[in-house]
């Protein structure tokens, strides 16, 4: 009897890590990024650090994540935005925390929803920044990750219906360490 009712108690989201965006279909939470118990992270990519892990997991809202992490302001900085298409666009952007870059997103975004080209062609918003607008939790893709000269990268694929985006980041070889400069 115990049992049972901690196992009920034991929501972590059915292998979703939780996310609070999960949907819920018959009180079982999906979407997101899926995991099975056993390390999968290391064992598939090589990435053995905690924190490492965590921004290889995560699905739009790794300015978030920094932003906790370093308890400031992570901005997302825009270089180049153009359309290739009537409705793809390849993007580069850096995500800075005091005033140093921590990581450099080169996407490609197809749209199928008006309002989210005009967002995108503002130049002013992070993909993160997009789904959260849409309030959407995107389908979470990771294709590929690694290290390459002690950076972490990581190839991924977010979806839902009015976007899709592919997209590579490469992270600073010293992510978790960033300091404020002085001055």
């Amino acid at each position: 009897q115990q049992q049972q009712q901690q196992q009920q108690e034991d929501f972590t989201g059915a292998g979703t890590l939780g996310d609070i965006m999960s949907r819920v279909t018959n009180n079982t939470a999906s979407g997101g990024l899926v995991t099975t118990d056993g390390g999968v992270l290391q064992e598939t990519y090589g990435i053995s650090s905690p924190l490492d892990r965590m921004a290889l997991t995560a699905n739009g809202n790794l300015q978030r994540l920094f932003s906790s992490y370093y308890d400031a302001p992570v901005h997302v900085v825009v270089d180049t935005c153009h359309a290739t298409s009537i409705n793809t666009w390849n993007r580069i952007v850096h995500l800075t925390v005091f005033e140093q870059n921590i990581c450099t997103a080169t996407s490609q975004i197809t749209i199928m929803d008006d309002d989210c080209i005009q967002l995108v062609e503002s130049k002013t918003v992070g993909l993160g920044q997009l789904f959260r607008y849409l309030d959407i939790l995107p389908n979470f893709t990771l294709l590929d990750a690694g290290y390459q000269n002690e950076s972490m990268w990581r190839r991924y694929e977010l979806t839902c219906h009015q976007l899709s985006c592919r997209i590579e980041e490469r992270f600073a070889p010293n992510i978790w360490n960033i300091k404020p400069r002085d001055g």
